[in-house]
């Protein structure tokens, strides 16, 4: 799997759980369904440009945050 796409499943996974949230009540937020969540918290694939401001804009954090190695 790419590296960008694998830091990505896990810092949203990271920040998801942080505010206590299910992949279903994210989706909603986001205005997505859960499987999507899913599939980008298990690293296979990476959201449309749209959805990946839609989920900066959410968890208030810049873009590139959402890549950063951890």
């Amino acid at each position: 799997k790419k590296r960008s796409v694998y830091y990505f499943g896990l810092n949203l996974r990271a920040k998801r759980k942080a505010l206590n949230m299910s992949q279903y009540k994210l989706a909603q937020a986001i205005g997505c369904c859960r499987n999507h969540i899913s599939s980008y918290e298990m690293g296979d694939y990476l959201p449309s440009a749209q959805r990946l401001i839609e989920f900066a804009d959410f968890f208030n954090c810049p873009i590139d945050e959402l890549f950063e190695e951890v």
